[in-house]
């Protein structure tokens, strides 16, 4: 009996093992092959793709074909955290997928004539400060210590990084004239330099175009000889674009930037003061999250919607005057920003997520012509009073909840729901229209109250 039970035990932990994994992970695992150091897989067009590179020699040259297949592109950390000190990419490669070499410690790179992209590859290459290209090459260049790519005009990455793993230290850098993209991670974690110069034909700052480049303290835009931003279509900014840069104390944004992207300059904790776009109309998740300076931050009469945490932990932030127009509050927003004191949140407000507001301690009065969503308003210390306009249905769960200073709401007749926490901790007297849920409301939860006038 007991053998019989250790076997079914077995039979069992096979089939919950072969269920753990994915079906993705066990097809990819079932196509792919090893041939010497590498692993690759057979695409679909016939030739290979390297999927990891498993040696550890000091300089390695990437075969050219695999068991015969040719190689043309090499996979997503293929190379990630390789310690080789040279890699040689192969004539007939035509890709490096992002994060190829991702945290790679090469210093010296041999980049093939038919590469054709490559954006997003070096991620976290801070020793590498030599690009070897042919003669030939037209679509790679070097200039001014960027590797770019010269049919988009996109820097890809600044040949330098970390301090003494670079020939020289260098604070302030001009972006090549004409340049008008700046790739994904293309300067991330550079804590050498501090002042960036843009030709203002750049229209786009990648994926953490600038992430956590530490030394980095202004950025301003110069006019390009050989274009102008009358040529752009618009300028856009990518998530984390100047995210952990925690030295930047100015920065200009294009006008026709109409985006703050997602986490944009999260945690850059010496910002105090930014002026957005007249035209933006998205202030994306996160976007200033724990920027503990930040002051002063007018918000554009084009905005229409910010994302959750965008100010979070703003702790300098003094007011928030939103705009007619804007239609959306994320969750947690302005979440921690003690200093707030002045608040304005128009008619036109569709939607205000949980915690919006949550321990602004600072406010006084507000007045608001929206539905207040589940603890928007818990925390705010300083809170006195509060009025709510007609057309306002619902005040949700703990909405004012540790208001400990609130003495006065005024509520309207169209309100048809409060949640029965909604006040708790509150010594507050309800200002109601006669008849009204709002009057019920009061008498229910015996909460002192007065008839409009």
């Amino acid at each position: 009996m007991k053998r019989l039970f250790a076997v079914l035990l077995l039979v069992v932990m096979a089939a919950t093992a072969a269920v753990a994994e994915s079906p993705e992970a066990v097809m990819a695992e079932e196509t792919q092959r090893v041939s010497g150091d590498y692993t690759y897989e057979v695409l679909e067009d016939g030739t290979a793709k390297v999927v990891k590179y498993n040696g550890s020699t000091d300089f390695v040259v990437i075969p050219a074909t695999l068991d015969d297949y040719a190689v043309t592109v090499i996979g997503k950390d293929a190379f990630s955290v390789c310690n080789a000190k040279a890699v040689t990419v192969p004539e007939g490669v035509i890709k490096l997928e992002e994060a190829a070499f991702r945290y790679a410690q090469m210093t010296r790179l041999t980049l093939p004539d038919s590469l054709t992209a490559c954006e997003g590859a070096f991620e976290g290459c801070w020793k590498l400060d030599t690009v070897v290209l042919s003669d030939t090459n037209t679509v790679l260049k070097v200039e001014n210590r960027a590797l770019i790519d010269t049919r988009e005009q996109c820097l890809l990455t600044i040949l330098w990084g970390k301090k003494g793993a670079m020939p020289f230290n260098q604070t302030e850098y001009k972006v090549p004239d004409g340049i008008r993209s700046i790739g994904n991670y293309a300067f991330e974690a550079n804590d050498v330099i501090q002042t960036v110069a843009l030709p203002d034909t750049v229209s786009r700052i990648g994926l953490s175009g600038f992430h956590s480049s530490d030394g980095l303290k202004t950025v301003s835009f110069y006019e390009s000889a050989v274009g102008s931003d009358a040529e752009r279509t618009g300028f856009t900014l990518g998530e984390s674009a100047f995210a952990g840069c925690e030295a930047l104390e100015s920065i200009t944004l294009p006008a026709d930037c109409t985006k703050i992207g997602d986490y944009a300059f999260s945690r850059c904790k010496a910002l105090e003061s930014i002026v957005l776009p007249a035209g933006c109309t998205e202030i994306g998740n996160g976007a200033f999250e724990k920027c503990v300076s930040l002051k002063d931050c007018p918000l554009p009469a084009a905005l229409e919607s910010i994302g959750y945490y965008a100010f979070d932990g703003c702790e300098s932030l003094e007011e928030a005057i939103l705009p007619d127009g804007i239609k959306t509050i994320g969750f947690n927003a302005f979440e921690g920003c003690v200093n707030l004191k002045k608040l304005r949140l128009p008619g036109s407000l569709e939607k205000v997520g949980s915690d919006a507001f949550k321990d602004c301690t600072r406010l006084q009065t507000m007045r608001t012509g929206i539905n207040i969503a589940d603890n928007m308003c818990s925390g705010m210390t300083g809170l006195t009073s509060v009025e709510i306009t007609e057309g306002v249905t619902s005040i949700g769960r703990n909405a004012f909840k540790g208001c400990t200073a609130l003495e006065t709401v005024t509520l309207p007749a169209s309100l048809m729901e409060i949640d029965a926490t909604a006040f708790d901790g509150c010594s507050v007297s309800l200002v109601v229209p006669a008849n009204s849920y709002a009057e019920q409301y009061a008498i229910y939860y015996n909460i002192p109250y007065t008839i409009a006038e």
